[in-house]
């Protein structure tokens, strides 16, 4: 197996006509975790193997000579995307899913599927869930063209989110409709927040290789990602999800704000916040608002921008990058961190981080003046306390 650029896999192992079926993943796959790959192969062995790796045991049907797959994969943990191409008319079938939900949507045109006896098509305006334990097959491909856009979550982490956002238990699995539309309103939404993250997984495995994503923001594009799914799609807790809830007291907005400024070096997401404080996300998304001014995770981002502006004028350039400050506070997209950086503080990132030692003298400086002003003061005669008088 070779690699063909930065961060991309390829095999050119003999093509089979038939059928090439696998259950466990080959030697490397699903090490880091979070580093988004690219991988091209015209083995279908392989490319049974390697799916599986990041996804579920499947078998590969070839219809046609020609066979080749291009997928581009990232796994946060909680959740995994892939766009996936094959070269020519294929069958993917689905052998095993106990422990996940799973999301498909055709991107340049329509696949066709069937889960258990439905038989449906997922194409730009339908994405179709599928739920543990269903089994699926998807075929097409006929042009070469077609790329699916697969999501894949897994369950406790999907569950765990809606009883987040409902502050109620999840008793057995979510009912999802099978069809979700994706042309309109919140799953419109959805898709584009997708398509952004496996298009931008893309490039950065492409032009960067293959970089892990920093844990803070993982957590919170998984949240991001699941919240949108249940809120987009039909269920049994949907209704729930959309009524308003009660006025949140003081007492747990003050404690969320203690929980983000004293430990937004972690992994905090809203989910967990607000699970730690006894809300729902709702509840503490409005009651937030209400008593801040913001919702938690704008407050999130404000107080980890102010961290990440001390760190750099504590930092030095033989210390530090200001991307890898960026990444150490969350930040994974450095454009929109020193936009907002820049709107925060009047200049950029790098400028902060250059100036950091006038900075620091400035404040030493400062610090000296005021220590020798308040040591002329106290040793002035005006100042000098009297002895308290006594009583013969």
């Amino acid at each position: 197996m070779g690699d063909e650029g930065v961060g991309a896999e390829s095999g050119a192992g003999p093509e089979r006509h038939g059928e090439t079926m696998s259950g466990t993943a080959v030697e490397g796959v699903g090490q880091r975790r979070s580093a988004p790959k690219i991988i091209r192969t015209r083995d279908p062995e392989e490319a049974s193997a390697r799916a599986a790796g990041y996804f579920y045991p499947n078998r590969i049907d070839l219809a046609a000579p020609g066979f080749g797959m291009d997928m581009h994969v990232i796994d946060l943990g909680a959740m995994a995307t892939a766009l996936l191409r094959f070269d020519t008319e294929t069958v993917y079938s689905i052998l095993e899913r106990e422990d996940a939900y799973h999301v498909n949507a055709g991107i340049d045109g329509a696949v066709d599927l069937r889960i258990g006896s439905k038989r449906l098509v997922a194409d730009p305006s339908v994405g179709i869930i599928a739920t543990p334990s269903t089994l699926s097959t998807v075929s097409g491909w006929r042009s070469g063209k077609e790329r699916l856009l697969g999501v894949k979550f897994v369950r406790s982490a999907l569950e765990g989110q809606l009883r987040a956002l409902t502050g109620r238990d999840v008793e057995g699995q979510v009912r999802f409709d099978t069809q979700m539309r994706l042309d309109r309103g919140i799953g419109a939404q959805w898709i584009r927040l997708v398509q952004a993250l496996a298009t931008e997984a893309a490039e950065q495995a492409a032009e960067q290789g293959p970089t892990g994503w920093h844990p803070l923001l993982a957590a919170r594009t998984s949240d991001a990602v699941m919240t949108g799914l249940l809120l987009a799609s039909d269920h049994q807790f949907s209704d729930l999800l959309r009524r308003e809830d009660r006025p949140v007291g003081p007492a747990a907005v003050e404690r969320a704000v203690e929980i983000i400024q004293e430990r937004a070096h972690e992994p905090l997401t809203v989910s967990s916040i607000a699970a730690e404080v006894g809300l729902s996300v709702r509840a503490l998304q409005s009651g937030f608002r209400r008593a801040v001014g913001v919702t938690p995770g704008v407050y999130l981002t404000q107080v980890r921008l102010e961290r990440a502006h001390r760190t750099l004028i504590d930092a030095t350039r033989q210390s530090a990058s200001a991307t890898a400050v960026a990444a150490m506070w969350g930040f994974g997209n450095y454009g929109r961190f020193a936009r907002k950086y820049r709107e925060r503080y009047g200049e950029s990132p790098a400028e902060t981080l250059a100036g950091a030692p006038l900075i620091r003298a400035t404040r030493i400086m400062g610090g000296l003046r005021r220590h020798d002003a308040a040591r002329a003061t106290s040793s002035s005669p005006e100042t000098q306390a009297t002895p308290p008088s006594t009583s013969a």
